[in-house]
């Protein structure tokens, strides 16, 4: 598995490890930071399909998260300047953790 897909692979299976276990607010920051993960690397023109690829070998529960959030940040558009970038990235994290904490009551 190359360096990157193993980061991805390790941070779906950490926010599923600890999703079982944790309070809203520990689920919700380690969804954030897999948007996060996830974002960066749209923004740095990392291929779709080896994103989707990367997700094949985690838990089954995780899976549909972690496909959802790589579909959505694909329908974003990617940025050039890298302050527009990191405005793309912080917009979708604080995103998917708002959308969390608005589920998960």
């Amino acid at each position: 598995m190359r360096p990157l897909t193993a980061c991805i692979a390790a941070t779906c299976v950490f926010a599923l490890a600890t999703s079982a276990k944790a309070d809203t607010n520990e689920f919700c920051t380690n969804v954030g930071e897999l948007a996060r993960v996830i974002m960066t690397k749209r923004q740095a023109d990392f291929p779709m399909s080896t994103l989707m690829q990367s997700i094949d070998g985690v838990d089954e529960a995780t899976r549909p998260l972690a496909r959802l959030l790589i579909i959505m940040a694909y329908q974003k558009p990617d940025f050039s300047v890298e302050e527009n970038q990191q405005e793309a990235v912080a917009e979708f994290r604080n995103q998917a953790e708002l959308s969390c904490y608005q589920n998960k009551r």
